[in-house]
């Protein structure tokens, strides 16, 4: 992975300041006038602040356009963190992770959970014993479809984000600002229902019948999602209303 020039990626990461700067520029040559008589010792003329506001407009514009944060989210690899399931072993990029924080306009504490909850939900799924006391086989588990892998890891994150928001609001707050980038085989569990009760036993169910094959092909998985889902749902006794 090619990552990004540290000049372009520090302009893009005060994206945001840039653009507060063309507000108070444009405040300081709509009252240039009354300030130009209260301070006399001015050293810019109202040209010179009309040049500077072309200049960060087009460093703004220039910057939207070239979507360095969203990019750096499309990137199908682990540079925020990693599962090494052959050691097995998790790390954590604390740079890349500062760097994305702060792009994000999130907390550090509350991406570095993000990360670290996704790193051990990934551990979690290959080596979790299920109630028969059997793991996802290494192999099985290294040859999965990715949409498959990053997806159970990215549900059961988004959970525990969810279930301690109120304890620690950063955590999802970190959570949903770094989905809102991301893609490919890190959203495919936007597509398997929310994180109500119902759904984490269906994820549950068919992450066990995906663990006990040596092979699982996506479609595969989402039928069987969806097996699941009728027939807990037909066990569940209907509400009173």
């Amino acid at each position: 992975m090619n990552f990004p020039d540290p000049a372009l990626w520090n302009l893009s990461i005060h994206r945001n300041t840039i653009a507060s700067a063309i507000s108070g520029v444009n405040v300081v040559i709509g009252n240039y006038d009354v300030l130009h008589s209260a301070l006399k010792e001015i050293a810019a003329s109202k040209t010179d602040l009309e040049r500077t506001q072309t200049l960060l407009e087009a460093v703004e514009q220039w910057l939207t356009k070239l979507a360095l944060v969203k990019k750096i989210g499309g990137i199908q690899e682990d540079i925020l963190g990693a599962y090494f399931f052959r050691i097995p072993e998790i790390r954590l990029y604390w740079m890349v992770i500062g760097m994305m924080a702060r792009a994000l306009r999130v907390s550090v504490e509350g991406l570095t959970f993000v990360v670290a909850a996704h790193e051990l939900a990934h551990a979690y799924t290959h080596l979790g014993r299920d109630i028969d006391a059997k793991r996802w086989a290494t192999e099985a588990f290294a040859s999965a479809d990715l949409r498959i892998v990053e997806g159970l890891a990215q549900f059961y994150a988004g959970v525990i984000c969810s279930r301690l928001a109120d304890r620690f609001p950063a955590a999802k707050e970190a959570y949903d600002g770094l989905l809102a980038i991301q893609s490919g085989a890190y959203t495919a569990h936007r597509k398997w229902g929310g994180i109500e009760d119902s759904t984490g036993e269906v994820v549950r169910f068919t992450m066990i019948e995906t663990r006990s094959r040596t092979s699982f092909p996506y479609d595969e998985f989402t039928d069987e999602l969806e097996n699941v889902r009728l027939r807990t749902a037909r066990r569940r006794p209907a509400r009173a209303t």
